[in-house]
């Protein structure tokens, strides 16, 4: 039977789907559970009648971002709501390169079929320019969309138009410009590459920009919306919004997510705190775990330690190689998948790689290293 477990990621990917993506940060599970009875999700304080849901998070938007904004239970449901919203019925123009597929079975043409709007692709994938998207606009045109490229990289000679330039020539015939922003990164950090975000999509001409909460947000699972105060209103209002709202829980975890951006806390955040730390700290870490290793083995193991390369995963960040360092362990009892096994089964996630299993550090929290020599020793303990 399965089930939803406490585990300690051990792979190298910071935002593994697999694992629940980005960890919490303690006040936001504290908030989270502190509404699990009754809570004011729908309801004005003041004279007690009914009130919006959306409140909590469309005035936080506009306080961090400029622009009010709204959310819903995931980014592909904010993603197929501002569709619907905007361009029911009308075609959505979109370059073909940014027509990802990621994990799972999720693909941007299907996500924007289900919306009730028709694609209208323009371009190739090496070379789209404005001009494309301005004779694909017609009388049938409802908004101009684009989406962040998600988990491949283009390299080469290839060109394409700016978030800005889209914006400008959506404006120029009236029309929305939407992004699918993905990440949740909310302002350029020295750890994201100088990869684009929230802020500077809003910056660049964006209507409406959507992205991910669970990501390098550094929150619960969500999809935000921020954008022009009309558009937004139009998602809150949308019959679809119910199908795809946020319960008691995940708003206010939610809202205490955007709180400690407001506060400037952000670098507290678990997610911040797992991706800005250095190669160099993660290798002191694993040659200080190396000899705890050895000594709750007891000889069961051979313990090294080796430079690796990590992951902010999920989609986010898909140019940036995070330096890091992985104990590696290696048995004449066991092979190195019966050790994955084994660690597996008490929730403790690295990867094989040949003959070793790999326990990368880098997506450990330094305060989660005990439990998992608490672990390793149960592992040792059940196979002598």
């Amino acid at each position: 039977m399965g089930e939803v477990k406490k585990s300690l990621n051990l792979t190298g990917v910071v935002l593994h789907t697999g694992l629940g993506r980005a960890p919490l940060a303690d006040e936001v599970v504290a908030a989270m559970n502190a509404v699990s009875r009754a809570a004011t999700v729908e309801i004005e304080v003041e004279t007690g009648r009914r009130g919006q849901r959306q409140a909590v998070i469309r005035e936080r938007c506009e306080r961090l971002f400029g622009l009010p904004g709204c959310a819903f239970n995931n980014n592909a449901a904010a993603t197929l709501l501002t569709l619907a919203a905007m361009a029911e019925g009308r075609e959505v123009v979109v370059g073909v390169s940014r027509l990802v597929a990621i994990g799972g079975s999720f693909a941007m043409p299907s996500v924007m079929r289900q919306s009730g709007c028709e694609l209208r692709e323009v371009g190739s994938v090496n070379r789209t320019a404005v001009a494309d998207y301005e004779r694909a606009i017609g009388e049938k045109t409802g908004a101009i969309f684009t989406a962040h490229r998600s988990n491949f990289r283009l390299e080469g000679r290839y060109t394409e138009p700016t978030l800005a330039e889209l914006a400008e020539l959506a404006h120029s015939h009236d029309l929305p410009c939407i992004y699918d922003q993905g990440s949740g990164l909310v302002r350029d950090v020295s750890w994201a590459g100088g990869a684009d975000n929230v802020a500077s999509s809003v910056e660049a001409g964006a209507d409406l920009v959507c992205f991910s909460g669970d990501k390098l947000f550094g929150g619960p699972q969500a999809g935000i919306v921020v954008g022009r105060a009309d558009l937004v209103e139009g998602c809150i209002h949308h019959p679809l919004a119910r199908a795809v709202r946020l319960d008691k829980v995940m708003l206010a975890g939610l809202a205490a997510t955007f709180d400690m951006y407001l506060d400037g806390r952000e670098n507290e955040l678990p997610t911040y705190r797992l991706l800005s730390v250095t190669g160099g700290e993660l290798l002191g870490r694993a040659e200080s775990l190396r000899p705890e290793f050895e000594r709750v083995g007891g000889g069961f193991w051979d313990v090294s330690v080796e430079e690796t390369v990590g992951r902010a995963g999920s989609g986010a960040l898909p140019l940036v190689d995070f330096a890091g360092a992985a104990l590696v362990l290696s048995s004449s009892v066991m092979s190195s998948r019966e050790l994955a096994r084994e660690f597996r089964r008490r929730g403790i996630f690295g990867r094989v790689e040949g003959d070793g299993f790999l326990l990368d550090m880098r997506a450990l929290l330094q305060e989660e290293e005990g439990a998992l020599l608490a672990s390793a020793a149960s592992v040792v303990a059940r196979k002598k």
